[in-house]
This record gives structure tokens, C-alpha cells and sequence, in this order.
């Protein structure tokens, strides 16, 4: 029997630690007919209208395989069971898919994204004898082989919002991973003291693999990756929905100054209130917020005015986010 909340491991205060996943975001038990030795996985996309441009998605091949590494279902877009809209992912929400997996623990997940790139904050599992796994998107952050952002979906009773991983099977923008193979053993109920490890253990096989073109028609685990670490001069070019947003978040856990000095990071433009920073995400600039003791070389959020030796650089953005 599913318990309330399950552990997952997570980013919490920038460091590797345990986040308790609320149990609303776990599908449900596949049903017993017709769908007998199925599982269930959930892939969630983060918040568009009221904060991510365009985290929305889709997903092209979803392949999961057993503790030995055996391939146990195959379900590739168009031609299994998903074709068509059922593999999209709409904003601020979810999709269940429901695979075959010939009634055995599917341990390994295979992610492909789409050309339409997708912004995944979780990823959560419900196995045929009822067994919870799950993922954070904080994972992606941490790792560095992919890119990421900040989004506004709550995971967790304390309010935990991860980071969303993005992937991408065109590339638009260098947005590099199109893949993702995840050790859901590694990322749920571990028993192990999860901030004594390096953090590389869950960025590398068996228990996390980002690539960049894989192959669909490998059929077995990738063992290694062929993402490569960027370098903070790598700045991605934004679409003009993103270029045209700005988010401002009251949350503490989201840092304008990480987001802008992140290597890996796309997103729109940021403003931390706790902080009182924003992150000028086209060039990854940090400025402080003007204030009644700074009016200079400072940001302006009431009228979006970027005030830099007594020049004023009106900001025009379509969209103005507010989280809280």
C-alpha cells in the first residue's frame, strides 16, 4: 500500500538532500483489465501562463527496462500506444502513460523528447504490485549536462519547487539533451546517507545518463553519456516568447544570482525578491534592485527600467509573472 509521501532525493538549500514527494503527484495503479503487468508513469510539465514560457512539450519514445537491463516495453511516438496528442504534455500539468511491462519492475526509465522542447520539474512511477518511484528535475540542475530553469510546481508538503530539466530533440536555441535514462532505484527510499555522496554518484551511470542524439534503435541502457560541461560564456539564444516574459518569484529557494551564473540555465528574465536581484537572462547579468538608497546601475520592477549611469533602459515584456 502507498504510503502518504515518499522520499525522493532532491535539491534542498542548493545541496543534494531528501525531498518528501506528496503522494497526489503518483499516478494511480494501472487498471486490472486489459492493462494487467502495466505500469504507470507520469511526466509533469512546468507552469507556462503564470510562470515558464513554453515548458510545455512533447514526448517522442518512452522505453523501460528491468533491474538485469532488459528492454520490457517499447513505446515509440507514432507508432505505439500514445501516437498523437496523448503524447503531449500540456503546461502546469501531466500526462499518465500506461506501458506494458509484462507484469516486472520497470527500474530503468528512457525519456526522448520532442522537437517541441519540454520542461520536466518530476517524473513519478506506479509499478504493477503498486510499488512508487520518483524524480526530481532538481537532478538536472545539479548535474550540469542539461539545461534547466526554475519552476513553480509544488512537489512536497514544506512546498518544495524543483528545477525543471529541459530536453530537446531539435536543439532549437542549444538546448543540447534530448534524452534522459534514469535508475529510479537510485532516486526514491534510498537508504543511504544521501548527503555524504558526491553528488557525481546520481549524475552518472547507472543512475542518471543525459544524450544528446541517442539512438532509438539501440534497444539496451546507455552506459555512458556524450553531454559535455558548459562553460558560463555558452549563452543559449532565447525564443522571443521567452525573450518578451519576466518572472518575479517571492520564494527564497529561487535564486537570481545562481540562476545567472548557472552555465545551464534558460529561462526568462528573473527577479528575486528576497534577493533583490535580477537576472538579465540574455546576457546572465545580475543587477540589484533599484531601492530607496540604490536609484543607480540598479533594475526597476514597477516599471521594468534597467538604470545604468543615469541612463534609463525601458524593458517592453509581453508577460509579467508573479509567483509567490
Amino acid at each position: 500500500m502507498a504510503s502518504a509521501a515518499l522520499d525522493v532525493v532532491g535539491l534542498v538549500s542548493g545541496v543534494i538532500g531528501i525531498v518528501q514527494f506528496i503522494q497526489g503527484i503518483f499516478p494511480e495503479s494501472p487498471p486490472t483489465v486489459n492493462k494487467a503487468g502495466s505500469s504507470n508513469l507520469r511526466i509533469a510539465a512546468a507552469l507556462n501562463g503564470g510562470g515558464l514560457t513554453e515548458a510545455n512539450g512533447h514526448i517522442d519514445i518512452i522505453y523501460l527496462y528491468n533491474e538485469l537491463g532488459e528492454q520490457i516495453t517499447n513505446n515509440a511516438g507514432g507508432t505505439g500506444p500514445f501516437a498523437g496528442d496523448a503524447w503531449s504534455v500540456d503546461s502546469d500539468s501531466f500526462t499518465d502513460f500506461t506501458l506494458d511491462c509484462k507484469g516486472q519492475q520497470p527500474t530503468y526509465v528512457q525519456i526522448y523528447g520532442g522537437s517541441d522542447a519540454i520542461c520536466i520539474p518530476y517524473i513519478t512511477q506506479t509499478w504493477p504490485d503498486g510499488t512508487q518511484r520518483g524524480w526530481s528535475g532538481d537532478i538536472g540542475r545539479l548535474c550540469g549536462q542539461s539545461s534547466w530553469s526554475y519552476s513553480n510546481v509544488i512537489v512536497s508538503k514544506d512546498g518544495h519547487k524543483p528545477a525543471c530539466t529541459w530536453l530537446d530533440s531539435d536543439h532549437t536555441n542549444g538546448l543540447k539533451a534530448q534524452g534522459m535514462q534514469i535508475h529510479m532505484q537510485d532516486f526514491t527510499d534510498v537508504s543511504m546517507n544521501v548527503s555524504s555522496l558526491d553528488p557525481n554518484h546520481f549524475c552518472t551511470y547507472p543512475a542518471m545518463v543525459f544524450q544528446d542524439h541517442p539512438d532509438p534503435h539501440q534497444n539496451s541502457l546507455w552506459q555512458s553519456g556524450d553531454m559535455k560541461l558548459r562553460a558560463r560564456s555558452d549563452i543559449k539564444k532565447r525564443t522571443p516568447a521567452m525573450e518578451s516574459h519576466i518572472i518575479g518569484s517571492q520564494d527564497a529557494s529561487h535564486s537570481a544570482i545562481a540562476l545567472c551564473e548557472s552555465p545551464t540555465s534558460w529561462s526568462p528574465d528573473f527577479v528575486s525578491f528576497s534577493e533583490g536581484v535580477f537576472c538579465d537572462m540574455g546576457t546572465k547579468t545580475p543587477w540589484p534592485l533599484c531601492s530607496g538608497t540604490r536609484v543607480d546601475d540598479c533594475y526597476h520592477w514597477d516599471n521594468h527600467t534597467l538604470i545604468t549611469g543615469g541612463g534609463h533602459q525601458a524593458r517592453v515584456y509581453d508577460q509579467v509573472s508573479n509567483w509567490e
